[in-house]
């Protein structure tokens, strides 16, 4: 069996929504040709690497090589070299700005928008998103959700203002996640015209999503980035710690609606019961002067 044959084996066996690795496989063998697991080397990777350098990104070719010493392992059992890594340059976050997401929430048709909030709540990647929306309507009190690409078990809060937009809808995506992921890419830059701001890219949302929990609570943007909690993750409820930071996640006015006001009163009074005695007299008082002023 050849290498794109073992890689869409190894991905039907694991049950892998994702077929990037299958995808990577496939181009390694346009550039080093059809080789048997077992007849690759070291020096195939360093082959790949000088004949791709001038036409893939050094992130690019190093997930390739990266995905088919998985195959050869897989295959094998043997853990194939992998040779000299490229450098990778460091990415720089351009998370997308919550104004502009809101205008684009505004010009995008039902479907679109639930996928706007739901990548923005979650954080999760694009195909994790677009799968989990066939999953709702979502009950009980959080959204949980199996990471396609670590296999980590999510768990979200799911407050009011958040329901009306997980329920079932009709969506054009198909089994193939290349051909829903390019749907989606097309409806968001049609929104983004009729809205008319630049374009921007799903995973620009992620990085919003993450930027704003660990703005509330680092260790909740740890949790949604999905490096976890280290060693605390034996100790430590990771919904638990998203629910509490929650409340005060920023998110537009105009995805929030009608229950931005009672959620900021809940929070309001949730945190003053929090308070020492001390402290809630405090606050009284300033309201009181407040008031009066």
């Amino acid at each position: 069996m050849m290498l794109s044959e073992s890689a869409a084996e190894y991905v039907q066996r694991h049950g892998l929504r994702s077929l990037m690795i299958a995808s990577n496989c496939r181009r390694f063998e346009r550039v080093c040709g059809r080789l048997q697991p077992d007849a690759i080397t070291t020096e195939h990777l360093s082959a790949f690497r000088a004949k791709a350098r001038d036409c893939l990104s050094a992130v690019t070719i190093e997930k390739t090589c990266t995905d088919v010493i998985t195959i050869v392992k897989h295959c094998t059992g043997r853990t194939l070299e992998p040779g000299k890594r490229l450098r990778q340059p460091r990415p720089i976050p351009e998370p997308a700005d919550l104004e502009t997401i809101a205008a684009v929430f505004m010009h995008s048709i039902d479907w679109l928008k639930q996928w706007l909030v739901v990548s923005y709540w979650t954080g999760l990647r694009l195909s994790d998103a677009i799968a989990l929306q066939a999953t709702f309507p979502a009950t009980g009190s959080s959204i949980r959700w199996v990471a396609s690409k670590t296999g980590h078990s999510h768990a979200y809060p799911l407050p009011d203002w958040l329901r009306p937009h997980v329920h079932k809808l009709d969506l054009p995506y198909t089994a193939s996640e290349n051909y829903s992921c390019r749907v989606l890419r097309s409806h968001l830059a049609g929104a983004c015209m009729a809205a008319g701001v630049s374009y921007f890219h799903p995973h620009t949302i992620r990085q919003r999503s993450i930027t704003e929990w660990s703005r509330v609570n680092g260790t909740a943007g740890s949790i949604i980035h999905g490096c976890g909690l280290g060693v605390l993750q034996h100790y430590v409820d990771p919904l638990s710690v998203l629910e509490s930071a929650s409340p005060r996640m920023r998110v537009p006015q105009v995805i929030m609606g009608e229950y931005r006001q009672a959620d900021n009163e809940a929070s309001l009074v949730t945190n003053f019961r929090k308070l020492d005695p001390s402290a809630q007299g405090l606050i009284v008082d300033t309201t009181e002067r407040l008031a009066r002023s």
